[in-house]
């Protein structure tokens, strides 16, 4: 992809964020993968499985989250790396928050699965109050929504001027 059409892609995504409420950054603070996991491992399996709340965006529908998105997220069903692993972890508190307060779809692609099986892979914008703008990914199989992953995909600083993350 050109440097244009990746500049247009964050340009997008900066003026949805726009009208999106600031949320509290409720990340772990940790650079170091092995806490990062443990605290990932437990707010994922105790706080947040088997007590989902209804997601706005989908019509109050519930997004499961599953111990395959938990694989994702640690690199068990795709190709990651301790550092991607560690940031992706660390913001699964925002995941949830987000998951829970936006009301829109920013994006719906449709993806083959391994299995050949076609799927609907919807994104959901968050903007924290640090200014990272979060995706999180939700995969639509079957008519259930299981939550996939969490990733900051642009950060607005205070002098409004952007990175790519």
């Amino acid at each position: 992809m050109n440097d244009t059409n990746e500049l247009s892609k964050n340009q997008q995504i900066r003026k949805v964020a726009e009208r999106l409420p600031h949320l509290p950054d409720m990340s772990f603070k940790t650079g170091n993968y092995g806490k990062a996991y443990r605290l990932g491992k437990d707010f994922y399996l105790n706080q947040w499985r088997g007590k989902e709340k209804s997601s706005p965006a989908f019509q109050n529908r519930i997004v499961n989250a599953t111990r395959k998105g938990f694989g994702h997220l640690v690199g068990k069903t795709v190709m990651t790396n301790y550092g991607d692993a560690t940031k992706r972890l660390s913001h699964l508190p925002n995941a949830k928050q987000i998951l829970e307060k936006t009301d829109f779809i920013y994006e719906t692609t449709k993806e083959v699965e391994k299995t050949g099986e076609l799927i609907n892979r919807h994104v959901i914008l968050g903007k924290l109050e640090t200014g990272d703008i979060l995706k999180v990914v939700v995969k639509e199989q079957d008519h259930k929504l299981t939550f996939t992953t969490v990733y900051v995909t642009l950060t607005i600083k205070r002098d409004n001027k952007e990175t790519q993350a």
